[in-house]
């Protein structure tokens, strides 16, 4: 049998990046915690109730996050 669930993923709230898991196991959660649990630890962050990969975002010299300007294409 075949049931359909509620699942959960993680994306980069600038470039849309999806969240896969270092190991490239999981990408789809049961909840709505574990993705940024596990996405912390490959160095994404929240801030200001968005989602960011590592590569979108730095840190200056005085802790601050900087959100890096986003290229805009036709998505």
């Amino acid at each position: 049998m075949i049931k359909e669930v509620e699942c959960y993923y993680l994306l980069c709230d600038s470039c849309k990046k999806l969240f896969i898991e270092e190991s490239g196991t999981y990408s789809i959660y049961l909840d709505n915690v574990s993705p940024f649990e596990d996405a912390k630890e490959e160095g994404w962050i929240e801030h200001e109730d968005k989602h960011y990969c590592p590569n979108c975002y730095e840190i200056d010299n005085d802790d601050n996050v900087i959100i890096k300007e986003r290229d805009v294409r036709n998505d």
